[in-house]
C-alpha cells in the first residue's frame, strides 16, 4: 500500500496504485501538525512534532504516540534504520518503537527542504547546501555545492545516483553526483538539462 496522512490531521489515506485512494481504518494519535511518512522493514513510521507512532498493517491500526525528544521537520528509512531531523539534529529508530538519543549534525541544514536515502547515502539538503552521511550521521561529508542559479531544491535517487535540483527565476537544472565514499571523491558533473521538463 501507499500510505498518506492529511498535513495536521489524523486523517490516513492508503491506495494501492497511487491513483484511486481510501480512508484507511486506523489513524495515529496526538497528531496536530505537520506530519511526514516513510516505510520500512514492513512498518510505516509517521511523526508529528515531538511524536511518532508506527503501523505494521498498512494503517489499519497504528501504536500508541511515542516520544522522540526532538522537534523533527523529515524521516526517511535507510540501512535499517528510521532517520528522523530537523537539520541540526537527527534520531533514528530500527522500528519507530524506541528512539535514540539525538545526534548533532555537522555542518548544520537548518531549514532542511529535503531529506533521501539511497546507495547506502542519506542527504540532506537547504536552500543553498547539502550534506550526506554514509553511517547514519556518525559522519558527515559536505559534497560541493551544484553550480548555477537559484536555490537548492530537493534530492532524490534515480537509477542508482542522486538528483539534486537547482531552481532560478527562470530555470531549474539537474545534477547527476556519482562514486561518492569515504576514500574517493564525490564526482558532479555539469548540469545535464537546462529545462527541468526535457528529463522529466
Amino acid at each position: 500500500y501507499f500510505v498518506a496522512i492529511r498535513s495536521g490531521t489524523t486523517t490516513t489515506n492508503r491506495s494501492t496504485n497511487g491513483i484511486s485512494w481510501s480512508v484507511a481504518a486506523g489513524s495515529p494519535t496526538a497528531f496536530t501538525a505537520q506530519s511526514k511518512i516513510a516505510f520500512g522493514n514492513g512498518t510505516f513510521v509517521a511523526f508529528s512534532g515531538t511524536n511518532s507512532c508506527r503501523s505494521t498493517d498498512a494503517a489499519n491500526s497504528w501504536g500508541s504516540a511515542v516520544a522522540m525528544g526532538l522537534t523533527t521537520t523529515h524521516i526517511c528509512f535507510g540501512n535499517g534504520l528510521f532517520v528522523a531531523t530537523n537539520g541540526g539534529n537527527v534520531v533514528t529508530s530500527p522500528g519507530g518503537s524506541s528512539w535514540s538519543a539525538t545526534k548533532t549534525v555537522t555542518p548544520s541544514v537548518t531549514s532542511t527542504n529535503s531529506f533521501s536515502f539511497g546507495n547506502g547515502l542519506f542527504y540532506m539538503t537547504n536552500a543553498t547546501a547539502w550534506v550526506g552521511s554514509w553511517d547514519n550521521f556518525d559522519t558527515t561529508f559536505t559534497p560541493p555545492a551544484p553550480t548555477g542559479s537559484g536555490n537548492i531544491g530537493c534530492s532524490a535517487f534515480i537509477n542508482s545516483s542522486i538528483i539534486v535540483l537547482r531552481g532560478g527565476p527562470t530555470a531549474s537544472r539537474a545534477f547527476v553526483g556519482v562514486n561518492y565514499n569515504a576514500s574517493t571523491q564525490f564526482v558532479l558533473p555539469s548540469a545535464i538539462a537546462p529545462d527541468i521538463k526535457s528529463w522529466i
